[in-house]
């Protein structure tokens, strides 16, 4: 009770108050003020003023804090409502609770709260809760959402499709699919890929549960889900790194094999144009034969580029590139590639404007496109349609990663039919030499050689097909930054004889090859040794006075890099002049980089040998000398 001049007494107070404060009923009728002694200093201020608002309003007393008592915290909870006397004192009547264990509890479950949300926060596993059905909205996701993919929770919380959409269009109808598997099982769980905040796609994996309430009927779907980015990039390079070991195996086998049949043909088709270019000098009054040699030497030049073509599979053959857009080659050969669909197959041309330009072999992509094509017709019946498409694209690092390439700008070069599919038994092996579905009708060298110029172009190739569902093979070249093109030594008029005569030791183990060249420097006033060996040339630079050496590089015991590399130490002063129908590089490291880059290669007319020749006469200015 509290009279007007604002002095308080207790008139009762009940044993279970005196024990929370661990003092007697006489004790507050003595001194009423010890009801604020025990007060922890924390809380002291806050009940005094609350006791005061209270006295001074007559509203409802209502205070909860720390008492301390007996060394001990208590935490209590005091309600008191006013009567107003007619004498004008105050009679308050109230309750005072013990709340210790409540306090214990609730401060328990905000330890255990604080814990879990610091858990969920530094964990790298989300947490969510989502509807079962529809898109699947998220009712709950865990705050570590924003570290781990930028995103705020609210996002997925207030946005219903939000999951869904956010997706990566390949995977899904995968996903959506295979979600009736969680609720035949109770549990499902799978890989994707999804986008971020940053506008990259990472690799999840997502576990999911049904939860069902006391009718038995589902209620809600509880999920966690990790970033496997990292792991899935390791994967696909171990992968991709197999698939590379077993390709290049193939590859390699087949260029040493390519490289030997092209060395050989290179040689006889030198013989073959070296010769009918001498016999055409002797022809000239003669047309009637001069065109059957001229027959025979465009036969042998045709079957020059075709032996050339088999070096498709050697990483050693680095074909001249130019700044190609992929859109005007296209155009170029659109009614060639009509002709060659035939009319029951529509061609369709999906060109994106403003195409960026690519560093590639005009002569090889033509062939790549022409290739594709053929396939695409063989892989179809009656009316049917190839679209081929063309892109710019910025290729991420996990798409990057599966494909075997750097991330990136790449142009795309797409060739999409409607035909019979590929079965997945075949699609690992279409690229294979000589791995063929046609019979007898194929080779099974067309892919081959599509893969390894992609390939050495530095780019990829990508098949999505199913058996009865069309193909699809799609092209990945790197973006070309610059401009410009690679152009071949011009041919110019034919060449003079050479004032001086030069002394030229020429080695190469094919008789008549060494004729072919031998005739070839005499009639042009050359002082010629010839060797069908290596360790024979040695000897011959040691007693006669040499200005010029011609070698070919492939020769048993001893092979012209070799060679080179001793008459580079021990003759100085010799100029070298390397040939070859096919470079396996095994020792070009031997010899320096205007010895490789100079290289002639087989078969080379008599114009060409010469013009080299020229040029090495004038490099420091060779003067004539005599054995």
């Amino acid at each position: 009770m509290s009279s007007p001049d604002g002095s308080m007494r207790f008139d009762f107070v009940s044993p279970k108050f005196c024990q929370i404060y661990g003092m007697t009923e006489e004790d507050f009728l003595r001194d009423p003020l010890l009801a604020f002694s025990v007060t922890h200093p924390k809380d002291s201020e806050s009940l005094i003023e609350t006791n005061q608002h209270a006295v001074e309003t007559g509203e409802s007393f209502h205070w909860e804090g720390r008492y301390v008592v007996n060394e001990k915290i208590v935490w209590v909870e005091i309600s008191s409502e006013p009567s107003f006397l007619p004498n004008g004192e105050t009679l308050w009547s109230g309750i005072i609770k013990d709340i210790s264990e409540h306090k214990k509890i609730e401060e328990e479950l905000t330890n255990a709260k604080q814990n879990l949300d610091e858990i969920l926060k530094e964990s790298i596993t989300v947490v969510y809760r989502c509807e079962p059905s529809g898109d699947y909205p998220a009712t709950f996701i865990s705050e570590n959402i924003k570290r781990q993919l930028g995103y705020e929770p609210e996002q997925f919380t207030k946005e219903p499709g939000f999951w869904a959409n956010h997706i990566h269009p390949d995977d899904r109808n995968h996903v959506f699919s295979n979600l009736g598997m969680l609720f035949e099982n109770g549990y499902h769980s799978h890989e994707y890929r999804f986008l971020n905040g940053h506008g990259d796609y990472v690799w999840v994996h997502d576990e999911l549960r049904l939860i069902k309430g006391d009718n038995g009927q589902v209620k809600d779907i509880i999920g966690n889900w990790v970033d496997i980015t990292e792991h899935k990039q390791a994967e696909y390079e171990k992968e991709h790194l197999q698939r590379e070991l077993q390709q290049s195996q193939k590859m390699e086998a087949l260029g040493k094999l390519t490289g030997g049949i092209a060395h050989e043909y290179n040689n006889m088709l030198a013989i073959i144009i070296g010769f009918s270019d001498l016999l055409k000098n002797s022809l000239i009054k003669q047309p009637k034969q001069l065109k059957y040699v001229n027959e025979i030497q465009n036969a042998g030049n045709r079957a020059a580029k075709l032996t050339n073509k088999l070096l498709t599979f050697s990483p050693q053959k680095k074909p001249e590139s130019e700044s190609l857009n992929l859109n005007e080659l296209l155009q170029k050969q659109h009614h060639m590639l009509e002709k060659t669909l035939t009319v029951r197959i529509k061609l369709i041309f999906n060109l994106q404007k403003d195409l960026w330009q690519a560093w590639l072999n005009e002569g090889d992509l033509e062939d790549c496109i022409i290739n594709i094509a053929i396939n695409a017709m063989h892989a179809t019946e009656g009316n049917s349609q190839l679209t081929i498409q063309t892109s710019n694209q910025n290729v991420n690092q996990i798409d990057a990663q599966s494909l075997g390439i750097e991330s990136g700008d790449y142009i795309l070069l797409s060739f999409t039919d409607n035909g019979c599919g590929i079965d997945k038994e075949s699609k690992e092996k279409i690229f294979d030499p000589f791995f063929t579905t046609k019979g007898e009708k194929g080779t099974g060298l067309g892919l081959s050689m599509v893969y390894g110029f992609v390939k050495n172009s530095g780019g990829a190739i990508k098949v999505k097909s199913e058996p009865g569902q069309g193909t699809q093979f799609t092209l990945y070249f790197p973006r070309y930054y610059g401009s410009g093109r690679v152009q071949p030594l011009a041919i110019d008029d034919p060449v003079e004889d050479f004032e001086d005569n030069k002394t030229i030791l020429v080695v190469d183990d094919e008789p008549s090859l060494l004729d072919l060249t031998n005739e070839i420097l005499n009639s042009h006033g050359f002082k010629v040794y010839c060797t069908e060996s290596a360790k024979e040339a040695l000897n011959i630079l040691q007693h006669k006075t040499i200005d010029i050496l011609i070698s070919d590089i492939l020769m048993p015991e001893m092979d012209g890099c070799q060679l080179a590399a001793i008459v580079k130490e021990k003759y100085p002063e010799i100029k070298i002049q390397l040939a070859s129908g096919f470079t396996d590089d095994g020792n070009m490291d031997m010899v320096d980089k205007d010895l490789q880059n100079n290289l002639l290669h087989k078969p080379f007319s008599s114009q060409e040998l010469l013009l080299r020749i020229r040029e090495l006469c004038n490099e420091n200015n060779i003067s004539t000398v005599s054995s």
